[in-house]
């Protein structure tokens, strides 16, 4: 499980959906990589103060959209407050 404090391991129970709409992929041109199309993820975890389910010490939701444009980096957006340039080809993901 994830360190968010540096102070052991923590108790996560987290829970996610996705939707692609219009996803491309040409394998022999991109090597496999998407060049259109949108993916939506959304994403909830509770950390919990210990192994029990019902032990939340804290609740997070997030929704992190990635879309794909032919030969430029994919826009990712998370909650639609923070952004990222996310270039496929090296993985290198910047702050737009």
């Amino acid at each position: 499980m994830p360190d968010f404090d540096n102070c052991g391991k923590d108790d996560i129970r987290r829970t996610s959906s996705h939707a692609l709409e219009a996803v491309k992929i040409l394998k022999s041109a991109q090597a496999g990589r998407p060049f259109a199309g949108t993916v939506t993820l959304v994403v909830a975890a509770d950390r919990l103060r210990s192994s029990s389910l019902g032990d939340v010490e804290a609740h997070f939701d997030a929704t992190i959209v990635i879309v794909f444009h032919d030969g430029a980096p994919a826009d990712i957006s998370i909650d639609s407050s923070y952004h990222y340039l996310w270039d496929l080809q090296t993985g290198a993901i910047a702050r737009a």
